[in-house]
């Protein structure tokens, strides 16, 4: 009986142990790359969400409220920055040594800089 408990307990805290251990990957992309990210809602309540990672950076436009703006990204690699990219909901950049990058929510919204 004694050693049911035991196992019982082990297990649990093998259990809880994991779950500690898992918690700060949930800034990494499922290859373990470390990400920045930033979430901010427009006055028209749209949701939007940046990503960057060192080969990549994202904006997703998640929805809610009556935005009609695009998601944008742009990325500084190579010493400068690249050119504007947007789409009506997703949109990516794939480049090796991203150093920063830019998100926004349309054309002429306020600008969020990654890392922070």
């Amino acid at each position: 009986m004694r050693r049911k408990n035991g196992i019982r307990l082990a297990t649990g805290a093998m259990a809880i142990t994991g779950s500690l251990l898992m918690a700060p990957m949930a800034n990494a992309d499922a290859s373990g790359i470390q990400l920045d990210t930033r979430t901010w809602t427009r006055s028209c309540g749209t949701k939007y969400q940046a990503t960057m990672g060192s080969n990549y950076a994202r904006t997703l436009k998640v929805g809610g409220g009556s935005c009609k703006g695009d998601a944008w990204v742009r990325v500084r690699w190579a010493g400068g920055w690249s050119s504007w990219r947007h789409h009506s909901r997703d949109v990516e950049i794939r480049l090796v040594g991203v150093s920063q990058s830019q998100h926004k929510g349309c054309s002429s919204c306020t600008v969020y800089t990654l890392p922070i």
